[in-house]
């Protein structure tokens, strides 16, 4: 068990260390906070000084989706959040 852990910290570490692992991180802060404001990927990637194709890059590489899918996901729990607590 001792190697299987050394093993998944070997691979882990490196996508934590990752540029794309802390764009991530700093995309998905700037939703939340902005979701009211924009929708849009482009405006994050220009909060965040890199190209679309950038931001989309690295958010596929961490999380195997997009960008417009996360802020989609977003959008969703907030309205079912909304609906519960309306009922």
């Amino acid at each position: 068990i001792e190697k299987i852990n050394l093993l998944n910290a070997e691979l882990v570490t490196p996508i934590l260390n990752s540029v794309a692992y802390k764009t991530t991180q700093e995309f998905k802060s700037l939703v939340f906070q902005n979701i009211h404001k924009t929708r849009k990927v482009a405006d994050y990637a220009e909060m965040l000084c890199m190209t679309e194709k950038t931001l989309i890059n690295h958010i596929k590489q961490v999380t195997n989706s997009t960008p417009k899918e996360f802020i989609n996901q977003v959008i969703t729990a907030e309205s079912k959040a909304m609906l519960h607590n309306k009922a």
